[in-house]
Protein backbone atom coordinates (compact mmCIF):
# COMPACT_ATOMS: atom_id res chain seq x y z
CA UNK A 1 0.00 0.00 0.00
CA UNK A 2 1.45 3.53 -0.61
CA UNK A 3 2.15 5.72 2.17
CA UNK A 4 0.35 9.21 2.48
CA UNK A 5 4.01 10.45 1.99
CA UNK A 6 4.54 9.00 -1.37
CA UNK A 7 1.19 10.40 -2.51
CA UNK A 8 2.12 13.85 -1.78
CA UNK A 9 5.44 13.36 -3.53
CA UNK A 10 3.26 12.01 -6.62
CA UNK A 11 1.21 15.45 -6.44
CA UNK A 12 3.97 17.49 -6.25
CA UNK A 13 5.73 15.74 -9.35
CA UNK A 14 2.43 15.55 -11.47
CA UNK A 15 0.66 18.20 -10.52
CA UNK A 16 -3.24 18.77 -11.53
CA UNK A 17 -4.85 21.23 -13.13
CA UNK A 18 -6.51 23.95 -11.72
CA UNK A 19 -10.03 22.61 -13.66
CA UNK A 20 -11.59 19.79 -12.20
CA UNK A 21 -12.01 17.84 -15.40
CA UNK A 22 -9.11 15.72 -16.29
CA UNK A 23 -6.87 15.95 -19.38
CA UNK A 24 -7.82 14.29 -22.86
CA UNK A 25 -7.05 10.73 -23.21
CA UNK A 26 -4.25 10.40 -25.05
CA UNK A 27 -4.07 7.95 -28.03
CA UNK A 28 -4.27 4.08 -27.10
CA UNK A 29 -0.49 2.88 -27.88
CA UNK A 30 -0.91 -0.67 -29.77
CA UNK A 31 2.52 -1.65 -28.31
CA UNK A 32 1.23 -1.30 -25.28
CA UNK A 33 -1.67 -3.94 -26.44
CA UNK A 34 -4.21 -1.00 -25.12
CA UNK A 35 -2.30 -0.42 -21.69
CA UNK A 36 -1.52 2.92 -20.69
CA UNK A 37 1.79 3.65 -18.84
CA UNK A 38 1.79 4.86 -15.34
CA UNK A 39 3.75 7.17 -13.74
CA UNK A 40 5.75 4.16 -11.83
CA UNK A 41 6.29 2.26 -14.87
CA UNK A 42 3.64 0.18 -14.36
CA UNK A 43 0.96 -0.36 -16.95
CA UNK A 44 -2.37 -0.03 -16.64
CA UNK A 45 -5.37 -1.00 -18.64
CA UNK A 46 -7.16 1.45 -20.89
CA UNK A 47 -9.77 3.44 -19.22
CA UNK A 48 -9.42 2.56 -15.83
CA UNK A 49 -8.82 4.70 -12.79
CA UNK A 50 -7.36 4.34 -9.72
CA UNK A 51 -9.76 4.40 -6.85
CA UNK A 52 -8.73 6.38 -3.70
CA UNK A 53 -8.45 3.38 -2.42
CA UNK A 54 -6.64 1.76 -4.41
CA UNK A 55 -4.01 4.39 -5.11
CA UNK A 56 -2.85 4.29 -1.58
CA UNK A 57 -5.17 6.97 -0.92
CA UNK A 58 -5.62 7.21 2.84
CA UNK A 59 -9.63 7.05 2.59
CA UNK A 60 -11.51 5.53 5.37
CA UNK A 61 -13.25 3.93 2.51
CA UNK A 62 -10.75 2.03 1.25
CA UNK A 63 -9.65 0.35 4.34
CA UNK A 64 -12.94 -0.56 5.12
CA UNK A 65 -13.72 -2.07 1.90
CA UNK A 66 -10.13 -4.53 2.27
CA UNK A 67 -11.78 -5.33 6.05
CA UNK A 68 -14.92 -6.47 4.38
CA UNK A 69 -12.71 -8.42 1.64
CA UNK A 70 -10.97 -9.66 4.10
CA UNK A 71 -13.87 -10.54 6.42
CA UNK A 72 -15.87 -12.23 3.78
CA UNK A 73 -13.21 -14.60 2.29
CA UNK A 74 -12.67 -15.28 6.13
CA UNK A 75 -16.29 -16.10 6.34
CA UNK A 76 -16.46 -18.24 3.01
CA UNK A 77 -12.81 -20.30 3.81
CA UNK A 78 -14.88 -21.31 7.69
CA UNK A 79 -17.08 -24.07 5.99
CA UNK A 80 -14.33 -25.33 4.08
CA UNK A 81 -12.16 -25.93 6.88
CA UNK A 82 -14.80 -27.45 9.52
CA UNK A 83 -15.68 -29.92 6.23
CA UNK A 84 -11.89 -30.76 5.90
CA UNK A 85 -11.87 -31.48 9.89
CA UNK A 86 -15.03 -33.79 9.37
CA UNK A 87 -12.96 -35.36 7.14
CA UNK A 88 -9.89 -35.74 8.62
CA UNK A 89 -12.19 -37.17 11.99
CA UNK A 90 -14.05 -39.43 9.97
CA UNK A 91 -10.78 -41.40 8.16
CA UNK A 92 -9.46 -41.11 11.57
CA UNK A 93 -12.46 -43.05 12.79
CA UNK A 94 -12.36 -45.58 9.99
CA UNK A 95 -8.77 -45.85 10.32
CA UNK A 96 -9.24 -46.51 14.07
CA UNK A 97 -11.88 -48.61 13.34
CA UNK A 98 -9.89 -50.68 10.87
CA UNK A 99 -7.14 -50.80 13.46
CA UNK A 100 -9.01 -52.01 15.98
CA UNK A 101 -10.57 -54.91 13.87
CA UNK A 102 -7.03 -56.37 12.92
CA UNK A 103 -6.33 -56.54 16.13
CA UNK A 104 -8.99 -58.66 16.90
CA UNK A 105 -9.01 -60.62 14.06
CA UNK A 106 -4.87 -60.96 15.22
CA UNK A 107 -6.44 -61.76 18.71
CA UNK A 108 -8.78 -64.86 17.13
CA UNK A 109 -6.20 -65.99 15.34
CA UNK A 110 -3.70 -66.02 18.01
CA UNK A 111 -6.91 -68.01 20.45
CA UNK A 112 -7.15 -70.44 17.21
CA UNK A 113 -3.45 -71.26 17.22
CA UNK A 114 -3.39 -71.87 20.78
CA UNK A 115 -6.34 -74.06 20.78
CA UNK A 116 -4.92 -76.28 18.32
CA UNK A 117 -1.32 -75.98 19.67
CA UNK A 118 -3.53 -77.42 23.00
CA UNK A 119 -5.49 -80.10 20.69
CA UNK A 120 -2.18 -81.51 19.34
CA UNK A 121 -0.70 -81.68 22.64
CA UNK A 122 -3.04 -83.36 24.10
CA UNK A 123 -3.56 -85.82 20.69
CA UNK A 124 0.61 -86.28 21.32
CA UNK A 125 -0.18 -87.28 24.87
CA UNK A 126 -2.51 -89.72 23.79
CA UNK A 127 -0.59 -91.10 21.45
CA UNK A 128 2.27 -91.49 23.65
CA UNK A 129 -0.01 -93.35 26.22
CA UNK A 130 -1.46 -95.49 23.55
CA UNK A 131 2.12 -96.27 22.15
CA UNK A 132 3.32 -96.91 26.11
CA UNK A 133 0.30 -99.05 26.38
CA UNK A 134 0.76 -100.99 23.31
CA UNK A 135 4.41 -100.97 23.60
CA UNK A 136 3.89 -102.52 27.58
CA UNK A 137 1.05 -105.32 26.24
CA UNK A 138 3.35 -106.20 23.41
CA UNK A 139 6.30 -107.07 25.98
CA UNK A 140 3.74 -108.67 28.41
CA UNK A 141 2.33 -110.79 25.46
CA UNK A 142 6.17 -111.72 24.55
CA UNK A 143 6.95 -112.52 28.01
CA UNK A 144 3.61 -114.74 28.06
CA UNK A 145 4.62 -116.27 24.89
CA UNK A 146 8.07 -116.68 25.87
CA UNK A 147 6.72 -117.79 29.63
CA UNK A 148 3.85 -120.22 27.81
CA UNK A 149 6.77 -121.39 25.35
CA UNK A 150 9.16 -122.22 28.38
CA UNK A 151 6.08 -124.09 29.96
CA UNK A 152 5.28 -126.28 27.22
CA UNK A 153 8.57 -127.32 26.38
CA UNK A 154 9.04 -128.34 30.27
CA UNK A 155 8.65 -132.58 30.76
CA UNK A 156 5.21 -133.29 31.79
CA UNK A 157 6.13 -137.30 31.82
CA UNK A 158 8.26 -139.91 30.65
CA UNK A 159 6.72 -143.33 30.14
CA UNK A 160 8.76 -146.44 30.12
CA UNK A 161 5.70 -148.71 28.57
CA UNK A 162 7.05 -151.75 30.65
CA UNK A 163 10.68 -151.63 29.52
CA UNK A 164 13.45 -151.10 31.22
CA UNK A 165 14.39 -147.60 29.41
CA UNK A 166 12.19 -144.70 28.82
CA UNK A 167 10.13 -145.27 25.74
CA UNK A 168 8.10 -141.75 25.28
CA UNK A 169 8.50 -138.50 26.80
CA UNK A 170 5.96 -135.86 26.80
CA UNK A 171 6.23 -132.21 27.33
CA UNK A 172 3.73 -130.12 28.59
CA UNK A 173 2.90 -128.95 25.04
CA UNK A 174 2.55 -132.38 23.56
CA UNK A 175 -0.10 -133.34 26.63
CA UNK A 176 -2.15 -130.13 25.28
CA UNK A 177 -1.97 -131.10 21.75
CA UNK A 178 -2.63 -134.69 22.75
CA UNK A 179 -5.80 -136.40 20.31
CA UNK A 180 -7.89 -139.06 21.37
CA UNK A 181 -6.39 -141.02 18.70
CA UNK A 182 -3.03 -140.89 20.15
CA UNK A 183 -4.20 -141.17 23.28
CA UNK A 184 -5.83 -144.34 22.43
CA UNK A 185 -2.74 -145.63 21.06
CA UNK A 186 -0.70 -144.67 24.52
CA UNK A 187 -2.96 -146.53 26.39
CA UNK A 188 -4.11 -149.31 24.18
CA UNK A 189 0.45 -149.64 24.67
CA UNK A 190 -0.21 -149.74 28.46
CA UNK A 191 -3.43 -151.96 28.28
CA UNK A 192 -1.13 -154.54 26.01
CA UNK A 193 1.98 -154.38 28.82
CA UNK A 194 -0.47 -154.73 31.89
CA UNK A 195 -1.96 -158.29 30.09
CA UNK A 196 1.59 -159.85 29.55
CA UNK A 197 2.91 -158.83 33.36
CA UNK A 198 -0.72 -159.43 34.81
CA UNK A 199 -0.60 -163.15 35.41
CA UNK A 200 3.37 -163.74 36.92
CA UNK A 201 2.27 -160.38 38.90
CA UNK A 202 -0.51 -162.30 40.35
CA UNK A 203 1.14 -164.90 41.15
CA UNK A 204 4.46 -163.83 42.31
CA UNK A 205 3.85 -160.64 44.25
CA UNK A 206 6.61 -158.60 45.33
CA UNK A 207 8.57 -159.84 42.09
CA UNK A 208 10.38 -158.26 39.00
CA UNK A 209 6.82 -158.55 36.73
CA UNK A 210 5.23 -157.17 40.12
CA UNK A 211 7.28 -154.12 40.42
CA UNK A 212 6.68 -153.39 36.85
CA UNK A 213 2.86 -153.75 36.71
CA UNK A 214 3.66 -151.22 39.62
CA UNK A 215 5.26 -148.68 37.77
CA UNK A 216 3.00 -149.30 34.41
CA UNK A 217 -0.06 -148.17 36.96
CA UNK A 218 1.72 -145.38 38.63
CA UNK A 219 2.32 -143.93 34.57
CA UNK A 220 -1.21 -144.60 33.75
CA UNK A 221 -2.23 -142.55 36.78
CA UNK A 222 0.27 -139.72 35.92
CA UNK A 223 -0.78 -139.75 31.99
CA UNK A 224 -4.63 -139.51 33.04
CA UNK A 225 -3.86 -136.80 35.90
CA UNK A 226 -1.50 -134.46 33.16
CA UNK A 227 -4.60 -134.85 31.00
CA UNK A 228 -6.77 -133.48 33.93
CA UNK A 229 -4.29 -130.46 34.52
CA UNK A 230 -3.90 -129.66 30.84
CA UNK A 231 -6.12 -131.35 28.26
CA UNK A 232 -9.50 -131.84 30.04
CA UNK A 233 -11.58 -132.12 26.55
CA UNK A 234 -9.51 -135.51 25.31
CA UNK A 235 -10.08 -136.92 28.53
CA UNK A 236 -13.65 -136.61 28.62
CA UNK A 237 -14.07 -137.91 24.84
CA UNK A 238 -11.33 -140.77 25.72
CA UNK A 239 -13.06 -141.83 29.11
CA UNK A 240 -16.65 -141.85 27.06
CA UNK A 241 -14.89 -143.53 23.91
CA UNK A 242 -14.93 -147.38 23.08
CA UNK A 243 -11.30 -147.68 21.81
CA UNK A 244 -11.97 -150.47 19.44
CA UNK A 245 -14.39 -148.05 17.49
CA UNK A 246 -14.44 -144.54 18.41
CA UNK A 247 -17.48 -144.10 16.11
CA UNK A 248 -19.43 -146.00 18.54
CA UNK A 249 -20.11 -144.37 22.05
CA UNK A 250 -19.47 -146.13 25.24
CA UNK A 251 -21.92 -149.02 26.49
CA UNK A 252 -21.42 -150.19 29.98
CA UNK A 253 -24.03 -151.49 31.89
CA UNK A 254 -24.86 -152.19 35.44
CA UNK A 255 -23.52 -156.13 35.36
CA UNK A 256 -20.72 -154.95 33.51
CA UNK A 257 -19.59 -152.63 36.75
CA UNK A 258 -20.36 -155.76 39.34
CA UNK A 259 -18.24 -157.46 37.67
CA UNK A 260 -15.48 -155.25 37.83
CA UNK A 261 -15.72 -155.26 41.42
CA UNK A 262 -15.10 -158.39 42.01
CA UNK A 263 -12.64 -158.96 39.11
CA UNK A 264 -10.41 -155.67 41.48
CA UNK A 265 -10.81 -158.16 44.27
CA UNK A 266 -11.97 -155.41 46.79
CA UNK A 267 -11.49 -156.54 50.45
CA UNK A 268 -14.81 -155.16 52.67
CA UNK A 269 -12.77 -152.07 54.16
CA UNK A 270 -11.52 -151.21 50.47
CA UNK A 271 -15.49 -151.17 49.14
CA UNK A 272 -16.83 -149.26 52.22
CA UNK A 273 -13.62 -146.83 51.86
CA UNK A 274 -15.17 -146.36 47.93
CA UNK A 275 -18.44 -145.68 49.54
CA UNK A 276 -17.26 -143.10 51.83
CA UNK A 277 -14.97 -141.14 49.50
CA UNK A 278 -18.20 -141.08 47.06
CA UNK A 279 -20.15 -139.72 49.50
CA UNK A 280 -17.66 -136.78 50.55
CA UNK A 281 -17.49 -135.99 47.36
CA UNK A 282 -21.08 -135.80 46.65
CA UNK A 283 -21.62 -134.05 49.32
CA UNK A 284 -18.67 -130.94 48.77
CA UNK A 285 -19.90 -131.24 44.82
CA UNK A 286 -23.28 -130.23 46.31
CA UNK A 287 -22.31 -127.55 48.68
CA UNK A 288 -20.61 -125.83 45.74
CA UNK A 289 -23.25 -125.87 43.21
CA UNK A 290 -25.88 -124.86 46.05
CA UNK A 291 -23.03 -121.89 45.90
CA UNK A 292 -23.33 -121.61 42.41
CA UNK A 293 -27.09 -121.38 42.68
CA UNK A 294 -27.04 -118.62 44.74
CA UNK A 295 -24.42 -116.87 42.82
CA UNK A 296 -26.44 -116.95 39.69
CA UNK A 297 -29.50 -115.49 41.25
CA UNK A 298 -27.61 -112.90 42.54
CA UNK A 299 -26.11 -111.93 39.22
CA UNK A 300 -30.03 -112.33 37.61
CA UNK A 301 -31.17 -109.80 40.25
CA UNK A 302 -28.57 -107.44 39.34
CA UNK A 303 -29.74 -105.11 36.48
CA UNK A 304 -26.50 -103.88 34.34
CA UNK A 305 -28.04 -99.77 34.30
CA UNK A 306 -30.02 -98.98 37.15
CA UNK A 307 -31.79 -95.84 37.85
CA UNK A 308 -31.16 -93.83 41.09
CA UNK A 309 -31.91 -90.20 42.53
CA UNK A 310 -28.56 -89.62 42.01
CA UNK A 311 -28.36 -90.39 38.76
CA UNK A 312 -27.32 -93.60 36.32
CA UNK A 313 -25.98 -96.47 38.85
CA UNK A 314 -23.22 -98.77 37.05
CA UNK A 315 -22.97 -102.82 38.55
CA UNK A 316 -20.20 -103.92 36.04
CA UNK A 317 -17.73 -104.23 38.71
CA UNK A 318 -20.44 -106.50 41.16
CA UNK A 319 -21.07 -108.76 37.73
CA UNK A 320 -17.57 -108.88 37.24
CA UNK A 321 -16.63 -109.54 40.95
CA UNK A 322 -19.98 -112.44 40.99
CA UNK A 323 -18.38 -113.97 37.69
CA UNK A 324 -14.93 -114.37 39.36
CA UNK A 325 -16.70 -116.19 41.89
CA UNK A 326 -18.46 -118.72 39.30
CA UNK A 327 -15.31 -119.43 37.79
CA UNK A 328 -13.60 -120.12 41.08
CA UNK A 329 -17.11 -122.44 42.27
CA UNK A 330 -16.82 -124.41 38.72
CA UNK A 331 -12.83 -124.95 39.20
CA UNK A 332 -13.48 -125.76 42.50
CA UNK A 333 -15.98 -128.62 42.05
CA UNK A 334 -13.07 -130.08 38.62
CA UNK A 335 -10.63 -129.96 41.77
CA UNK A 336 -12.74 -131.94 44.33
CA UNK A 337 -13.82 -134.13 41.75
CA UNK A 338 -9.68 -134.95 41.28
CA UNK A 339 -8.77 -134.94 45.10
CA UNK A 340 -11.14 -137.71 45.57
CA UNK A 341 -10.46 -139.72 42.33
CA UNK A 342 -7.29 -139.64 42.94
CA UNK A 343 -7.75 -140.20 46.65
CA UNK A 344 -9.10 -143.76 45.55
CA UNK A 345 -6.11 -144.61 43.01
CA UNK A 346 -3.63 -143.90 45.51
CA UNK A 347 -5.28 -144.43 49.08
CA UNK A 348 -7.90 -146.92 48.25
CA UNK A 349 -6.62 -149.45 45.75
CA UNK A 350 -3.68 -151.08 45.50
CA UNK A 351 -1.15 -151.07 42.59
CA UNK A 352 -1.81 -154.65 41.08
CA UNK A 353 -5.72 -153.67 41.85
CA UNK A 354 -4.96 -150.57 39.44
CA UNK A 355 -3.56 -152.81 36.83
CA UNK A 356 -6.43 -154.89 36.71
CA UNK A 357 -8.79 -152.02 36.49
CA UNK A 358 -7.14 -151.20 33.56
CA UNK A 359 -6.60 -154.32 31.93
CA UNK A 360 -10.69 -155.39 32.61
CA UNK A 361 -12.06 -152.06 31.40
CA UNK A 362 -10.45 -151.88 28.13
CA UNK A 363 -12.14 -151.45 25.58
CA UNK A 364 -13.10 -148.56 27.85
CA UNK A 365 -11.04 -145.96 30.17
CA UNK A 366 -10.87 -146.45 33.86
CA UNK A 367 -13.84 -144.76 35.10
CA UNK A 368 -13.52 -144.57 39.26
CA UNK A 369 -16.28 -142.82 39.42
CA UNK A 370 -18.86 -145.39 37.85
CA UNK A 371 -17.10 -148.07 40.30
CA UNK A 372 -17.47 -146.07 43.16
CA UNK A 373 -21.60 -145.66 42.18
CA UNK A 374 -21.72 -149.35 42.06
CA UNK A 375 -20.03 -150.15 45.35
CA UNK A 376 -22.50 -147.66 46.64
CA UNK A 377 -25.81 -149.31 45.29
CA UNK A 378 -24.50 -152.44 46.74
CA UNK A 379 -23.99 -151.01 49.81
CA UNK A 380 -27.78 -149.15 49.76
CA UNK A 381 -26.38 -145.71 49.41
CA UNK A 382 -28.83 -143.08 48.34
CA UNK A 383 -28.63 -142.25 44.58
CA UNK A 384 -25.81 -139.37 43.20
CA UNK A 385 -29.15 -137.14 42.72
CA UNK A 386 -30.18 -137.54 46.41
CA UNK A 387 -26.64 -136.49 47.67
CA UNK A 388 -26.20 -133.94 45.37
CA UNK A 389 -29.18 -131.86 46.20
CA UNK A 390 -29.47 -133.03 49.93
CA UNK A 391 -29.76 -130.17 52.24
CA UNK A 392 -26.74 -129.61 54.23
CA UNK A 393 -27.09 -129.36 57.98
CA UNK A 394 -27.03 -125.96 59.45
CA UNK A 395 -24.00 -124.92 61.66
CA UNK A 396 -25.09 -123.78 65.17
CA UNK A 397 -24.03 -120.07 64.57
CA UNK A 398 -26.47 -120.09 61.65
CA UNK A 399 -23.54 -119.28 58.90
CA UNK A 400 -24.04 -122.11 55.59
CA UNK A 401 -21.93 -125.14 54.95
CA UNK A 402 -18.65 -123.91 54.06
CA UNK A 403 -15.62 -126.53 52.60
CA UNK A 404 -13.25 -125.23 55.06
CA UNK A 405 -11.98 -129.17 55.83
CA UNK A 406 -10.46 -129.39 52.39
CA UNK A 407 -7.35 -127.34 51.55
CA UNK A 408 -8.65 -127.23 47.70
CA UNK A 409 -5.16 -125.82 46.46
CA UNK A 410 -3.64 -128.17 48.44
CA UNK A 411 -5.86 -131.16 47.26
CA UNK A 412 -4.90 -130.21 43.40
CA UNK A 413 -1.12 -130.87 44.04
CA UNK A 414 -2.23 -134.31 45.82
CA UNK A 415 -4.66 -134.75 43.19
CA UNK A 416 -1.89 -134.62 39.97
CA UNK A 417 0.77 -136.02 42.29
Amino acid sequence: MVSSAASSMWNQQFPQPPSTMWPAVPPIDTATNGNLSSPMGGMEPAGHHLTPAESGGSSEGGRDARLEDRNEHKSSSVPKADAWKEKNRLAQRAFRQRQKEKQKASERHIEELSERVQSLELEKRQLQMALERASTATKAAAAQEGELKAADSALALALKLGEATVQLQLTVGDVKAMTLERMVHIWKTLVHKVGQYLPEAERAPGGLKFHCLEDMAFEARLLLWAMVEHNMRTLSDFIKCNMEDLASPRVADQQFWIDMLRRLQLTPNQQAALVAARRAMLANIGALLAEREELGAKIRSIEDVEDTKDGVKMHFQELSDLCEKVRANVDAIHVCKCYYMSHAYREILAPVQCARFMYYSYPFGMDMLSLMTCAAKEAGEPSTHALLRAVQPQPADGSRHTLASIDWSQAKKLAFQ
